[in-house]
């Protein structure tokens, strides 16, 4: 199952209606899209139809579950038909830092957290890792000291462990940790 397809079927446990906007028409995002096949539900490609589709998933069947599909740039809040659908319901992006979003479970207002750390969030166990840490209400500064519980390989989030973590790997002559520091752009926030 495609990283894609797994984030919908996740978010469709939660949502009765999805918004998937491709504003630059990219081609993998749409074979992406023609791909997925999720039972019960419906994939809808909105093509200046936003009437009719918004009389279909509120009328015609209100307790089915819609993909609906955009393609081109979004429209502006008083241009949007949808928009009441919309800020009722989920908007999925496509883009490298909302995929690894997503997939760890995290808000989307968090996505310049990401951008800042988009390194960290490129490996796939750092990611599972981070996942399992997370909790209900996460802030921007708990995320990152589950950042650096990942990053010292610990399962205890506290500054204290971390400071014993480094320092042990200080003494063995191992600077690794103060690369990935580095590298994670976690260096400022860990000092």
């Amino acid at each position: 199952m495609s990283n894609i397809k797994e984030t919908l079927v996740k978010r469709f446990e939660d949502h009765r209606i999805i918004f998937w906007y491709n504003e630059k028409k990219e081609e993998h995002i749409q074979a992406e899209y023609e791909a997925i096949d999720i039972p019960e539900v419906e994939k809808v490609q909105v093509q200046g139809d936003a009437f009719a589709v918004k009389y279909r998933v509120q009328k015609q069947a209100p307790d089915g579950k819609f993909l609906l599909y955009f393609t081109g740039q979004k429209p502006a809040y008083e241009d949007n038909w949808l928009l009441d659908l919309e800020l009722a319901h989920y908007v999925f992006h496509t883009d490298e830092a909302a995929m690894f979003l997503q997939e760890v479970g995290i808000d989307f207002h968090f996505k310049e957290l990401v951008m800042q750390h988009i390194k960290f969030f490129k490996a796939k166990d750092r990611r599972q890792k981070l996942k399992e840490l997370l909790g209900e209400g996460d802030g921007h500064r708990a995320i990152r000291y589950k950042m650096l519980a990942v990053l010292f390989n610990l399962d205890t989030i506290n500054l204290t462990t971390y400071l014993h973590a480094h320092g042990s790997a200080f003494i063995q002559e191992k600077d690794q940790m103060d690369k990935d520091l580095e590298s994670y752009g976690l260096k400022d926030f860990y000092w």
